[in-house]
């Protein structure tokens, strides 16, 4: 029992830590300057960690999205930079900027694509954001995981006192009366 329940315990520690490490190791990383910016004004967008065997497609907030920028070549260190400006129709909010490559075969390539958040202003003369969420808002990662382990590290902890508790020896009874 006690094998199992230390099982239970090293499974639950230790696997956040594997899901943390490779989350971080996903090495496709995106910088868009300035940040924030408003509508219409002209971001600078830098990438590394890419395959230089094809060029990157750049789109707002979701992979298949229109693109924001297609067609970005690729040196032979894996890295980018491109210059445009944001659409006018783009919302005020956090967005995110993806970068994906694509294989011959139409797939995406390894890796998952690189990420960038953006802030955008509101317009000049505007109300300011509107409500609602916008992708990417919310806790990041690292806080979601975390707050996993330390709901699996709780559990794992009741399980061992529940099972220690529970084999423990019936007394006669005589241990009541003191």
């Amino acid at each position: 029992m006690r094998r199992r329940a230390g099982l239970f315990l090293l499974c639950g520690l230790v696997l956040p830590l594997v899901i943390v490490a490779n989350a971080s190791a996903q090495s496709s990383t995106v910088i868009v300057t300035p940040n924030p910016a408003p509508p219409g004004s002209v971001v600078t967008v830098t990438g590394s960690g890419y395959s230089q065997l094809g060029p990157v497609d750049l789109r707002f907030d979701f992979r298949d999205a229109d693109f924001a920028r297609p067609g970005v070549s690729v040196d032979s260190a894996g890295r980018f930079s491109t210059s445009f400006p944001l659409p006018a129709s783009l919302t005020p909010g956090l967005h995110l900027l993806i970068a994906t490559q694509v294989t011959a075969q139409g797939r995406h390539r390894g890796f998952g694509p690189g990420r960038g958040k953006l802030r955008v202003l509101p317009a000049a003369g505007s109300a300011g954001v509107p409500a609602g969420r916008s992708p990417g808002d919310g806790p990041p990662l690292a806080l979601m995981i975390g707050a996993l382990a330390l709901l699996l590290a709780g559990t794992a902890t009741l399980t061992v006192r529940t099972l220690r508790t529970s084999n423990r020896p019936a007394g006669d009874g005589a241990d009541l009366a003191r």
